[in-house]
Protein backbone atom coordinates (compact mmCIF):
# COMPACT_ATOMS: atom_id res chain seq x y z
CA UNK A 1 0.00 0.00 0.00
CA UNK A 2 1.40 3.39 -1.02
CA UNK A 3 1.25 5.91 1.80
CA UNK A 4 2.80 8.88 0.03
CA UNK A 5 2.74 10.09 -3.55
CA UNK A 6 5.42 12.54 -4.68
CA UNK A 7 5.61 14.63 -7.79
CA UNK A 8 8.13 13.34 -10.32
CA UNK A 9 10.18 16.56 -10.03
CA UNK A 10 10.66 15.96 -6.29
CA UNK A 11 11.76 12.35 -6.82
CA UNK A 12 14.14 13.44 -9.60
CA UNK A 13 15.63 16.17 -7.38
CA UNK A 14 16.17 13.73 -4.49
CA UNK A 15 17.83 11.27 -6.90
CA UNK A 16 20.17 13.94 -8.30
CA UNK A 17 21.17 15.12 -4.82
CA UNK A 18 21.86 11.58 -3.64
CA UNK A 19 23.89 10.88 -6.78
CA UNK A 20 25.96 14.05 -6.32
CA UNK A 21 26.71 13.17 -2.69
CA UNK A 22 27.74 9.67 -3.73
CA UNK A 23 30.10 11.02 -6.41
CA UNK A 24 31.65 13.46 -3.92
CA UNK A 25 32.26 10.63 -1.44
CA UNK A 26 33.75 8.51 -4.21
CA UNK A 27 36.07 11.37 -5.24
CA UNK A 28 37.23 11.78 -1.64
CA UNK A 29 37.94 8.05 -1.39
CA UNK A 30 39.96 8.19 -4.63
CA UNK A 31 41.83 11.26 -3.40
CA UNK A 32 42.83 9.51 -0.18
CA UNK A 33 43.98 6.43 -2.12
CA UNK A 34 46.12 8.58 -4.42
CA UNK A 35 47.55 10.46 -1.44
CA UNK A 36 48.45 7.16 0.23
CA UNK A 37 50.21 5.94 -2.93
CA UNK A 38 52.35 9.09 -2.98
CA UNK A 39 53.14 8.64 0.72
CA UNK A 40 54.14 5.01 0.18
CA UNK A 41 56.44 6.08 -2.67
CA UNK A 42 57.95 8.79 -0.47
CA UNK A 43 58.64 6.24 2.27
CA UNK A 44 60.43 3.99 -0.26
CA UNK A 45 62.58 6.94 -1.37
CA UNK A 46 63.37 7.80 2.25
CA UNK A 47 64.46 4.19 2.85
CA UNK A 48 66.65 4.12 -0.28
CA UNK A 49 68.21 7.59 -0.17
CA UNK A 50 69.79 9.61 2.59
CA UNK A 51 67.39 12.57 2.40
CA UNK A 52 65.26 14.37 4.94
CA UNK A 53 62.86 16.25 2.68
CA UNK A 54 61.10 15.17 -0.50
CA UNK A 55 59.16 17.82 -2.42
CA UNK A 56 56.79 16.96 -5.26
CA UNK A 57 54.06 18.82 -7.05
CA UNK A 58 51.54 19.02 -9.85
CA UNK A 59 49.85 15.84 -8.63
CA UNK A 60 46.62 17.67 -7.73
CA UNK A 61 46.99 16.06 -4.31
CA UNK A 62 48.21 18.49 -1.65
CA UNK A 63 50.02 16.87 1.27
CA UNK A 64 52.39 17.60 4.14
CA UNK A 65 53.37 14.20 5.53
CA UNK A 66 55.94 13.57 8.24
CA UNK A 67 57.38 10.18 9.13
CA UNK A 68 60.41 9.27 11.23
CA UNK A 69 61.71 12.84 11.21
CA UNK A 70 61.45 13.09 7.42
CA UNK A 71 59.07 15.29 5.50
CA UNK A 72 57.22 14.69 2.22
CA UNK A 73 55.54 17.78 0.77
CA UNK A 74 53.34 18.05 -2.27
CA UNK A 75 52.04 21.47 -3.23
CA UNK A 76 49.20 19.96 -5.23
CA UNK A 77 47.93 22.13 -8.04
CA UNK A 78 48.29 25.84 -7.30
CA UNK A 79 45.18 26.91 -9.23
CA UNK A 80 42.96 24.61 -7.14
CA UNK A 81 44.76 24.63 -3.81
CA UNK A 82 46.14 28.18 -3.71
CA UNK A 83 49.15 26.81 -1.87
CA UNK A 84 52.88 26.62 -2.41
CA UNK A 85 56.00 25.32 -0.71
CA UNK A 86 58.51 27.82 0.65
CA UNK A 87 62.11 27.24 1.75
CA UNK A 88 63.44 30.25 3.63
CA UNK A 89 67.03 31.39 4.16
CA UNK A 90 67.30 29.20 7.28
CA UNK A 91 66.33 26.12 5.19
CA UNK A 92 62.98 25.87 6.94
CA UNK A 93 60.42 24.26 4.63
CA UNK A 94 56.78 25.13 5.00
CA UNK A 95 53.53 24.80 3.11
CA UNK A 96 51.82 28.15 2.61
CA UNK A 97 48.13 28.30 1.76
CA UNK A 98 46.74 31.60 0.52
Amino acid sequence: VIKYIFKYKIVLLIGKLASRKSRNRSQMDKSEKVKQKFRNSAERVFNQKNIDILICGQSHCIDNYKIDGKNYLNGGYFINELSFICINDDNIVEMIKL
